[in-house]
């Protein structure tokens, strides 16, 4: 099932910060850049349980070309800086949490407060070519996809079970 706002109304970005906010104190496990332009960024939330399950993932994929880490007094890097900053840069965000997330209406401007510094993420529109975000959320393992852009679009999409083909789960 998929549920998809074209619509930047208030009440329609109040239920995408609502989405987000499931990222609010989770940790930066790990963080990658992939190809030229892709950014990568994996959440963990530690559960405490005797059973030893694997804690609750997130995975945060900029697509867009237009991102940049600041710490408190100083950009540490953005989308347009050669590998060798980026990598640098990147190497500080592993053992962060969330604090706070923050996503402006109607640009859909998004911005992860870290414990020390914040990924700013820039919209750019790109037309009406679905397989354009500007940055997308998967869960793991509920096999969900909040994808956000191109423009002020957003939507969340189940992904579809490998085993049996039907989806895993509906959206309320």
């Amino acid at each position: 099932m998929e549920t998809t706002s074209n619509a930047p109304s208030s009440g329609r970005v109040a239920k995408l910060r609502q989405q987000v906010s499931a990222c609010v104190g989770m940790r930066v496990h790990a963080s990658q850049m992939r190809g030229d332009n892709i950014l990568g960024v994996e959440l963990v939330k530690e559960i405490e349980s005797s059973s030893g399950s694997k804690p609750d993932r997130l995975k945060l994929w900029v697509y867009t070309p237009a991102w940049r880490l600041d710490a408190a007094d100083r950009a540490l890097a953005a989308s347009g800086d050669n590998a060798e900053v980026i990598a640098a840069a990147l190497t500080s965000l592993p053992g962060q949490h969330v604090t706070a997330v923050s996503i402006a209406h109607p640009s859909l401007d998004t911005t992860f407060t870290l414990t020390a510094c914040r990924l700013r993420i820039f919209p750019v529109y790109y037309g009406s070519d679905e397989r354009s975000f500007t940055w997308t959320l998967n869960s793991v393992p509920g096999r969900r996809l909040l994808a956000v852009g191109p423009g002020s679009n957003w939507s969340i999409r189940t992904r579809r079970d490998p085993q049996g083909g039907g989806p895993i789960d509906e959206e309320p």
